[in-house]
């Protein structure tokens, strides 16, 4: 009899979801972030995490419009950075197409973002998130 397989201690933090987004440039393909791309897209999404939790609570399009105009550049580069892709090609998506990469990268990244990160670094999102917005 063979025992259960148990799944493999990284498959939280890297699940094996990849997702395409089709642009008038070409496919951008998706993959779970790689450790040696956490370090600049921390950095770039440091001052726009409410962009998360616009994403995560189910991509409000005017939450996520504010956070684009608020924090446009740092978002284009945690996009390039995530997709392996120059800052150029980001930028100069449609509109539409900027947000599908955007839910792509948060989509196959969700675990990530919701169970491993540091829950200090998510409080102070939310904190800066409703700040930003007049809520508490």
């Amino acid at each position: 009899m063979n025992a259960p397989t148990e799944p493999h201690p990284l498959e939280a933090i890297e699940p094996s979801d990849i997702r395409t987004v089709s642009t008038s440039a070409g496919d951008i393909v998706v993959e779970p972030l790689r450790i040696g791309q956490l370090p600049a897209f921390t950095r770039a999404i440091r001052s726009c995490g409410g962009l998360l939790l616009a994403v995560a609570d189910g991509a409000d399009p005017d939450a996520m419009l504010f956070q684009i105009a608020e924090h446009g550049d740092a978002i284009i580069e945690a996009c390039a950075v995530a997709t392996r892709q120059d800052v150029a090609r980001i930028a100069d998506l449609t509109p539409d197409e900027f947000i599908a990469l955007i839910a792509a990268v948060i989509g196959v990244n969700r675990d990530f973002f919701a169970r491993r990160m540091n829950p200090e670094l998510l409080a102070r999102v939310a904190h800066l998130a409703g700040r930003r917005t007049g809520t508490t």
